[in-house]
């Protein structure tokens, strides 16, 4: 859930109220981070960029899947490896990039690396 959206929100949260907003399918399935982290994949000049983007993108999916009424209803103890095995993005990290995998799931500690590795 992007920081655009949240700012965007910081009125209606100050005055104690939940208001359902116009852009509140984009801010809980980060649509639109999940396209420009796809469209950025695929004019990275390196695969450690490649594969950060497809993390990212991953993030955003994991983000629409909880919104779907099969993760919905246990949001908060959806399962997360069924989660994994319904995400198409951190199945193709797994896949094509599984030299990273390993750095790029288990947190953000070394995404700092692969953002330098852009170039």
């Amino acid at each position: 859930e992007g920081n655009a959206s949240v700012m965007r929100r910081i009125f209606e949260w100050n005055r104690y109220e939940f208001a359902i907003m116009e852009d509140e399918e984009e801010f809980r399935q980060s649509i639109l981070a999940k396209k420009y982290y796809l469209l950025a994949m695929k004019n990275a000049k390196t695969n450690k960029f490649r594969a950060l983007c497809l993390r990212m993108a991953a993030r955003c999916e994991k983000n629409r899947l909880l919104n779907t009424r099969e993760f919905y209803d246990n949001y908060y103890s959806a399962d997360e490896e069924k989660i994994l095995q319904n995400n198409l993005y951190y199945r193709q990290l797994k896949r094509d990039y599984s030299e990273c995998f390993d750095d790029l799931a288990s947190g953000c500690e070394n995404f700092k690396e692969y953002f330098e590795a852009r170039r």
